[in-house]
């Protein structure tokens, strides 16, 4: 109408100017036609735009709900344990594109709002809106029709399929169905047609071949009821309105989708009127586990909400849906009674029904459903949380996942050993601390490090604010803009927002610092290989909120020590049981290998090493194989060819390292140097061009090599196989143009064909695989890149010099000439072993090798004489034990400055030594023991002690000496005082000598700590010990009779005292606060101060480690006790173990003096299934009186795996032994209290000498006697008082 009024206006506006002058009037009218023009452009654009719109949206709610049904197809098939196409994924994360656009078109399009009361905004830009609706609506409809390819089957093709599964619970004969297939295919449908005509009998459902398989072996026995097929794990039943919908409702939705928690919520906008509820959204309530309602001020003015509330309850009653009620700023009572402002919104509602027909039932069906609902256990924002909505839905949610026992992460099949790493990782993340860690996981491949990372994820990601787990850091780095992608994935995965504009690594730096840096986050990067990696993603502390935790997976150890990790934890392989029961599950589908699998179990079990990965493949791969016979031959292709699978999980270790040397070292240590010490090796190495030591510990850090206590180099058999297969690789058909050769085939071959290349760099050949060759020194002509070479009982014929001259190693065990011919070129040699070999001189005139550093000729029993050692200046090393017929050592050996090892044990037939010897000031072994017929003091230069077998006094001069070995050497009457001059003395071996004292000056040995004295039978009295003495060995010291005032020792030493039968004194225990161990076997002439009271109680609280003593009976503190050799009980509760402390009372039915054993105890935890053997590293002696052993048992050596209200055996065995009683105790951390019998509390706290502070918690107050004739064994006052131990009772 006013657009009218406009244009009639206009008009007579017109006539006057035509009555005022043609011309002016055609001017005018030229310019009212452009203006017109533009207005109905304008109004066109305007028309165009809102039918566009329209359309779009119809079209995006159409798709929305195809959308829904491709994700019902998606999770049948999920739950059935089938993959799911990379295109379903694709479409529906396209879906999600189009929706975020279609709604920015909606947010643009509200901008700007200006006449025609914002019906009409800006004109203009509503012609390029128009345009992208148009499109947005041409991508709706093609991906409508994309989806066919994924919702839609012909059912018709199966039809036959689906009558015989139909009518297999109508046979008898079959009590196991399995039904397997791809995702989306009808399996579900099926089990719930299934599931009734059953009518609550047994049936079996399984997801895939294999699940079909496994369930076809396990038959009746495994069966379980087919259970209600859930598509969600929520229905969030909600009011629709400003109350709760735009706020709280959100952020409980996004708060369960981002806990990985499957959630349906109608995503409609408001209903009009009374419409029914739709039949989608009841299948949506069906389908979901749990419902949750959500009940605010004005939820009852909703008759939606309200048939939803009746639709819940009903399946509650139906299939056991949990039912969990929220009361948003609502009271529980009103909802029940229908009172204050929920009351009178639903006082309305009963108005407007109040004439309908049904309507007076339909609301009291309402009413009865209030009612029911509001009595329902649920969460009451004003008392959960102080009205705190934040920590509300938290709570809400993590008890919801407790309900649901829900798993963001799928672990493992068999998640053998996977618990108790988490629960110790997860005690590494301290959650209640509000500071940001980072906790390293490290390991070899195929480990599992990101299981268990998955498996601590689980446990803690819903405790905060926001997580993300980012898979394969280190492959996805690769890809392009991966980096950047990682940046927009971890952002998502914590704001749950798709949209995130990075365009560099450095934007995306800051972006993760400005969004993340007040959010209590968990994020995990798995599998990081490299330092951009963790500054592109987690660079420093202060990026994340407070408490905040990162977790980071890699083989790298060294990544994690450049990012200064809080915690690192070095996963463990599998124990030997673990690995069995792991092996078992993949290849029999029980713990346990089926019968007559036992031992080839195990071997192919020793051949896995502890390695999950390997144990799985071989498992499965093994699964299906019927008979013996093919096991067997498996095992032995395992050997020579390993499984591809395996193999090419743990060459990313390989790859990933940075250079060739790196590589080079490897191969050479996978190919010849497992076991052998790392210095040895390195020298060797090092002279080859390699930056050995670098290289060891980039490989030690990435897990490719470790290196023991004793520094010898170790590796995995699975990485030494790798190793040895990518020599393979270099040319699978020749084995003469590889690096290396190792296998004897392929060394036979190469030597006997004379087909060795310039390529070969190594050559191992070991007799005792291979005896009795021979070969012709031209095979090596061709090789003169080789450098290490490795022979056992070969015999070469010809000229030596077509040996190359480029070796650096020559390990020729039992050499079979009897000197080294002098054309053997050995001028780079850097070590020469040629033990058991029958030369009877090394070389016949002096040799000039200015890089050897080793020299081991052991156990040639032919060799007579040394070499002259003028031409060995670098030598460090020289072995020559058991060279039973050397007679000389040539003088020139004090030209030796570098020589630090000197081994000439066992040279029985060696009666001088020269001078020089100890004028080796480099020295610091010096290995003498056995070498009973050298006259020391008649060849050496200070002959001021006459006695004819005596410690050379001018030993002085090797001032480095640090090991000294005089076992057996018949040295009598006493030790010279010059010895303590030996400031740097750590280890002194004397034993099997027959001297009667040693000289005070022993205590000047500041820097000594083992002296071994065992079999010395003539030593009576030992000198007060030096103050850093460790260990002291003297068992079976007859005639010793009493020990020295240790009162100034600055350690715990250990005694070993057994079978010194003379001993009647012994200051120990009065003078010591505490010991690492004692044995005192045999010690029968010490039965008095066995039975002071109090001294076996106040030995065991000094003694943690162990000790061993003469006894009749197990003392009383033990709290539990059991004749045999067996023991059963259970875990207290509520208490923090250190571990146990176990007595055997034992005795031998006969005696053998000097012979001694070990026990060997098995625990074994019955409600987990679990065992363990751990050590009890005491020495036993055979004897037929009855000894009482007491060793600690560490917790950790049981896997930190007891819980309170475990059932335990403990059981004891030794053939040579027999166990009369044992007894138990246990032993909690510091301050721990453990009930008494008699209401008492009673705690010991003392220092462990292994284990630090601990405290021992007796579980009664009654301490027996009858040790040792009656003795009591009972904790006295004085033990109270003293500086050891303190012992407090308190009686409520």
């Amino acid at each position: 109408m006013l657009f009218a009024v406009h244009l009639f206006s206009f008009g007579v506006f017109c006539f006057f100017l035509w009555k005022i002058g043609d011309s002016f009037v055609n001017s005018m009218v030229e310019k009212v036609r452009e203006s017109l023009k533009v207005i109905f452009e304008q109004v066109g654009y305007l028309i165009y735009y809102h039918r566009n719109m329209k359309t779009l949206l119809t079209e995006i709610e159409k798709l929305g709900i195809i959308k829904k049904d491709v994700e019902h197809s998606v999770l049948e098939a999920q739950n059935n344990g089938k993959r799911i196409g990379d295109g379903v994924y694709s479409w529906l994360k396209t879906v999600d594109r189009i929706n975020e656009e279609v709604k920015m078109l909606e947010d643009e399009a509200t901008l700007n709002k200006s006449w025609l009361n914002g019906w009409c905004p800006d004109l203009i830009s509503r012609y390029s809106l128009s345009w992208e609706a148009k499109k947005k609506t041409q991508d709706v409809i093609e991906l409508q029709r994309d989806n066919t390819r994924y919702i839609l089957a012909d059912f018709e093709s199966r039809r036959k399929v689906m009558v015989e599964i139909m009518a297999a619970p109508k046979d008898d004969s079959i009590n196991a169905i399995g039904m397997c297939g791809l995702g989306g295919v009808g399996k579900t449908t099926k089990s719930w047609q299934l599931s009734r005509m059953t009518k609550g009998t047994e049936a079996l459902m399984f997801g895939d071949d294999q699940q079909c398989k496994e369930g076809a072996t396990k038959g009746t026995a495994d069966s379980a009821s087919i259970a209600p097929t859930w598509n969600y794990d929520v229905f969030l039943s909600t009011f629709r309105g400003k109350d709760t919908r735009n706020n709280f409702t959100d952020r409980l939705y996004r708060a369960l989708v981002r806990g990985g928690i499957r959630t349906f919520r109608d995503v409609n906008q408001l209903r009009k009127g009374d419409e029914a509820i739709s039949s989608y959204l009841l299948e949506g309530i069906e389908r979901s586990r749990v419902s949750v309602l959500v009940f605010s001020e004005n939820y009852a003015d909703s008759t939606w909400c309200l048939d939803e509330l009746v639709k819940i309850l009903e399946c509650k009653t139906k299939v056991g849906q949990t039912v969990l009620p929220v009361f948003y700023d609502v009271s529980p009572s009103d909802v029940r009674k229908q009172m204050g402002s929920f009351g009178e919104a639903f006082s309305k509602l009963k108005e407007r029904f109040k004439w309908e027909i049904d309507g007076g039932g339909r609301v009291e069906r309402w009413r009865a459903a209030l009612t029911e609902a509001a009595t329902l256990s649920g969460w009451d924002l004003h008392d959960a949380a102080k009205g705190h909505e934040s920590k509300f839905i938290q709570q809400i949610v993590e008890e919801i996942s407790i309900k649901l026992n829900h798993k963001y992460f799928s672990i493992a099949t068999y998640p053998v050993g996977i618990d108790s790493k988490a629960e110790h990782l997860n005690g590494l993340l301290k959650i209640d601390s509000n500071v940001v860690l980072t906790i390293g996981i490290c390991g070899i491949s195929g480990i599992g490090k990101t299981t268990i990372a998955k498996a601590v994820y689980n446990l803690a990601f819903l405790k905060f604010d926001g997580s993300s787990f980012l898979h394969d850091v280190r492959k996805a780095a690769k890809r392009p803009d991966g980096l950047v992608q990682l940046q927009k994935q971890l952002l998502y995965d914590i704001l749950l927002k798709e949209k995130v504009e990075i365009r560099s690594v450095d934007i995306g730096i800051n972006l993760i610092k400005y969004k993340l840096c007040h959010k209590r986050v968990l994020l995990v990067l798995d599998d990081v290989d490299h330092l951009d990696q963790l500054n592109a993603l987690v660079g420093e502390h202060n990026w994340f909120g407070l408490g905040s935790r990162i977790i980071i997976t890699t083989i790298n150890e060294d990544l994690l020590k450049v990012l200064q990790v809080d915690e690192m934890y070095s996963v463990p392989e599998l124990r030997r049981d673990e690995s069995l029961q792991l092996f078992s599950w993949h290849a029999f589908q029980q713990d346990h290998p089926i019968e007559d699998y036992n031992e080839i179990s195990n071997d192919i079990v020793g051949y896995a090493g502890g390695l999950p990965l390997a144990l799985e493949v071989l498992g499965r791969s093994l699964s299906n194989e019927a008979s013996m016979a093919l096991w067997i031959h498996a095992l032995e292709n395992l050997k020579n060819t390993p499984n591809d699978d395996i193999l090419n999980i743990l060459r990313i270790s390989f790859d990933g390292l940075n250079d060739d040397g790196q590589k080079n070292v490897f191969l050479d240590i996978a190919c010849y140097f497992i076991g052998m010490d790392k210095d040895y090796v390195l020298r060797i190495l090092n002279d080859c061009g390699f930056s050995s030591e670098a290289a060891i510990h980039v490989l030690t850090e990435r897990h490719l090599l470790t290196i023991d206590k004793n520094n010898k180099l170790k590796m995995h058999d699975l990485l030494r196989d790798m190793g040895r297969e990518i020599i393979l690789e270099e040319s699978p058909n020749n084995p003469g143009e590889r690096s290396r050769l190792w296998f004897h085939e392929d060394v036979n071959e190469v030597l006997t064909k004379h087909s060795g290349t310039g390529e070969v760099e190594g050559i191992v050949l070991d007799f005792l695989i291979v005896k009795d060759l021979h070969f012709s020194a031209e095979a090596f002509a061709k090789m003169h890149k080789l450098r290490l070479l490795h022979l056992d009982s070969v015999d070469l014929t010809g000229d030596y010099e077509h040996i190359s001259g480029e070796l650096r190693w020559l390990c020729w065990h039992r050499f079979p000439l009897k000197f080294i011919p002098t054309r053997f070129h050995l001028e780079n040699l850097v070590a020469l072993d040629m033990c058991y070999s029958s030369l009877t001189q090394i070389w016949k005139e002096t040799r000039v090798l200015y890089k050897l550093k080793f020299l081991n000729v052991s156990h040639s029993h032919c060799l007579m004489k040394t070499p002259d050692f003028k031409g060995l200046p670098s030598l460090e090393k020289l072995l020559l034990e058991d060279c039973i017929s050397l007679v000389e050592v040539h003088p020139s050996i004090g030209n030796l400055s570098k020589l630090v090892f000197l081994n000439l044990k066992d040279c029985k037939n060696l009666v001088n030594l020269p001078r020089s010897i100890y004028t080796l000031t480099s020295l610091e072994n010096l290995d003498l023991s056995g070498c009973s017929n050298i006259s020391l003091s008649e060849s050496l230069g200070r002959s001021s002690y006459s006695i004819p077998r005596g410690l050379p006094t001018s030993l002085s001069n090797c001032m480095y000496l640090t090991e000294l070995c005089l076992r057996d050497c018949n040295l009598v009457d006493a030790i010279p005082s010059d010895i303590g001059s030996l400031s740097t003395l750590k280890i002194l071996d004397l034993r099997g000598n027959n001297f009667i004292c040693l000289p005070d000056t022993m205590t000047r040995l500041s820097k000594l700590r083992t002296l071994l004295l065992s079999t010395c039978t003539r030593l009576q009295l030992l000198p007060e010990l030096p103050e850093n003495l460790s260990c002291l060995l003297a068992d079976n010291c007859w005639s010793l009779e009493r020990l020295p005032d240790v009162s100034n020792s600055q350690t715990r030493p250990s005694f070993m005292l057994g079978s010194c039968c003379s001993l009647v004194e012994i200051q120990v225990l009065d003078k010591l606060e505490s010991l690492d161990a004692l044995e005192m076997g045999h010690c029968n002439k010490l039965a008095h101060t066995f039975r002071k009271t109090g001294f076996l109680q106040e030995l065991f609280e000094r003694c943690m480690s162990g000790y061993l003593l003469p006894a009749t009976d197990i003392p009383g503190w033990f709290s539990y006790q059991s004749l045999g050799s067996s023991i059963a009980f259970v875990v207290p509760h509520h208490v923090i173990i250190q571990g146990l402390t176990l007595g055997i009372l034992y005795s031998s039915n006969t005696a053998f003096t000097g012979i001694y054993s070990y026990f060997e105890v098995v625990v074994t935890d019955k409600t987990k299934s679990l065992k363990w053997t751990p050590p009890i590293n005491v020495e036993i002696p055979l004897t037929r009186e009855p000894h009482l052993l007491v060793g600690f048992i560490p917790h950790s050596s049981l896997g930190n795996q007891l819980e309170g209200g475990d059932e335990l055996e403990v059981s004891i065995g030794e053939d040579s032994l027999v166990v009369k009683k044992c007894g138990i105790r246990w032993v909690y951390e510091q301050g721990v209290k453990v009930p008494c019998s008699n209401d008492q509390q009673a705690v010991i706290q003392y220092t462990s000498p292994l284990y630090g502070h601990v405290a021992v918690a007796p579980e009664d107050d009654r301490y027996g006697d009858g040790y040792v004739q009656g003795l009591e064994a009972g904790p006295s006052r004085d033990a109270a008082s003293s500086s050891s131990a303190t012992l407090c009772y308190s009686t409520p």
